[in-house]
């Protein structure tokens, strides 16, 4: 019975420039970033990269029209590797890019041609709750159905999960909160899991004690206190994440 992988790699480094680097970021990446944090971050750099922003497919959460115009754009770029760069949406649309094969949403998220991954992908997150840089699992809604479909499957993992904590300082408090909470369900959901063992409660145990040490101490000396603490915040989402891919959910009260 198998109990526990991590197939992404988790590098860490001080700022974007270390990051860019040491990846070599050129002209054959395709970028799709938040636009307000590759423009505060990136756009100076004059990377060659192809580079498209999440809003330039429409706001919200993902979808299979998103999807599909993102899929247009990639299989146009001849790019052959992908760097998403934003929260759990980006991460989640930028990992079907990966997939082989012509398919479009429908096919991939229904799983109606087999699933083979292609090509690599970095994921950067750039907020501290969703965990999908570690994650097998993407989520779109698909318009004309009404509903979204979730499509987990070990093809989709990310190759490299970047920790760079500085990308969280343009976060508002609220939603640096909000992020932060979500991470922290994830962390008590994977612990209670019928599938959690001894390796996924370290993991979601740690990233709980984190959580809440950070909160306290933000409770004590104000919101602003969040950017002493922006490392362990991002941490301790990515470990909650890789209790949450391994461990799966189960239920909260």
């Amino acid at each position: 019975m198998k109990m526990f992988q991590n197939i992404t790699q988790v590098n860490q480094y001080k700022n974007c420039d270390e990051f860019v680097k040491e990846f070599e970021i050129g002209e054959k990446d395709f970028i799709l970033a938040t636009k307000t944090i590759y423009n505060k971050y990136f756009a100076d750099m004059g990377l060659k990269a192809k580079v498209f922003f999440k809003s330039d497919y429409g706001k919200g959460e993902p979808t299979d029209v998103m999807v599909n115009a993102l899929l247009e754009d990639f299989r146009k770029s001849g790019c052959n590797r992908i760097i998403a760069i934003g929260g759990g949406a980006v991460i989640d649309m930028a990992k079907i890019l990966v997939l082989a094969g012509n398919g479009d949403a429908a096919d991939y998220y229904q799983r109606k041609i087999p699933l083979e991954k292609e090509l690599p992908i970095i994921a950067v997150p750039t907020t501290c709750g969703a965990g999908s840089e570690v994650s097998s699992v993407s989520i779109a809604e698909f318009v004309e159905m009404g509903t979204k479909i979730g499509l987990a499957d070990p093809s989709i993992f990310p190759d490299y999960a970047i920790i760079i904590p500085e990308l969280l300082t343009e976060l508002s408090y609220d939603f640096f909160a909000t992020s932060a909470i979500d991470a922290l369900i994830h962390a008590i959901e994977s612990y209670v899991s019928p599938k959690a063992n001894l390796y996924t409660r370290m993991f979601a145990t740690k990233a709980m004690e984190m959580l809440l040490k950070g909160f306290k101490l933000i409770t004590e000396n104000g919101p602003e206190y969040r950017f002493n603490l922006l490392e362990e915040f991002l941490v301790a989402s990515n470990l909650a994440g890789i209790s949450f891919a391994n461990a799966g959910t189960g239920v909260v009260s």
